[in-house]
């Protein structure tokens, strides 16, 4: 009996793992199907990946708490890296070559995906912030409140955009980044227990562009639960956001955005945060290069 409820528990998990969908490159005809950006190749959750393994990362922000509950999950993705680009750095953009600042950084803390770095390349990166659709009632308690929460996200877009080019559009077909106001899907453990629910998390998607020959590319999507308010709505957005930007790992200093837990009191974009970003965007990276004998 012990034998068959772990048989269904691990079927359980594997069910929700294949939410996150890795579909190997092959050179076939039906490879070229994967060209639309609605296509993804694979989808990641926030969080670092080992050497061997692709990782999802999860956190749990809440309120006041001084440490969230982390899961780790390791899902082994069996693509031929031989058939990405070559990792290759990008020139900085203008921003950033700009920068220059001596109190140091968290760069050891950001591991590289199977992909390399997670660096856009082609600026200003497309924003979408969840919002009212325009025939919806803005009268509305809900979508007065969805305004409302836009407007504070939309802040932080402009807190990041000091750093990195970025542009706020008007639908999510248009958008590299998109930030959506709902509850981060549940997962599953190991033993099928459903995990506690996430204030916030951020998603990465691989898909080849419609270029000839296609790029690797990339797009994020950043969840936020609904339940986040004031200024801990604003410091999940920035910290999310700093993921979907590239600091795919976490700072152990407080005083800094992308701090691994949540504080009483969020700080702002730190030095620190930025010297980490710079470094990542000096690192090589398989996105934004185009597939190899592809064309």
């Amino acid at each position: 009996m012990n034998y068959h409820k772990r048989i269904l528990a691990i079927i359980l998990a594997i069910c929700t793992y294949l939410l996150v969908i890795f579909i190997p490159f092959h050179r076939v005809a039906a490879h070229w199907q994967l060209h639309s950006p609605t296509k993804p190749l694979f989808q990641v959750s926030v969080g670092w990946a080992v050497p061997t393994t692709t990782t999802r990362y999860e956190e749990n922000y809440r309120s006041g708490t001084a440490h969230p509950t982390i899961w780790l999950f390791q899902v082994s993705a069996n693509q031929d890296n031989s058939l990405f680009p070559a990792a290759k750095p990008h020139p900085l953009p203008p921003t950033l070559a700009r920068w220059f600042d001596s109190r140091g950084d968290y760069f050891e803390a950001v591991t590289p995906l199977d992909v390399g770095y997670l660096v856009w390349s082609r600026f200003p990166i497309q924003v979408y912030v969840q919002q009212p659709k325009p025939d919806d009632d803005l009268s509305s308690f809900e979508n007065q409140t969805l305004v409302a929460w836009a407007m504070v996200v939309k802040e932080v877009v402009d807190d990041w955009n000091a750093y990195l080019p970025l542009e706020l559009v008007a639908t999510p077909e248009m958008a590299d980044i998109m930030i959506w106001r709902r509850r981060p899907p549940l997962r599953l453990s190991a033993t099928g227990e459903i995990l506690r629910a996430r204030s916030a998390e951020t998603r990465y998607e691989l898909i080849l562009s419609q270029d000839t020959p296609p790029i690797l590319s990339h797009k994020c999507n950043i969840f936020i639960n609904p339940t986040q308010k004031g200024k801990y709505l604003e410091a999940a957005a920035r910290h999310e956001l700093g993921h979907a930007l590239g600091i795919w790992g976490h700072s152990p200093w407080p005083e800094d955005t992308m701090y691994f837990a949540q504080v009483a009191s969020p700080p702002p974009i730190s030095p620190r945060d930025v010297n980490t970003l710079k470094r990542v965007y000096e690192q090589p990276t398989r996105l934004g290069w185009p597939l190899e004998g592809e064309g």
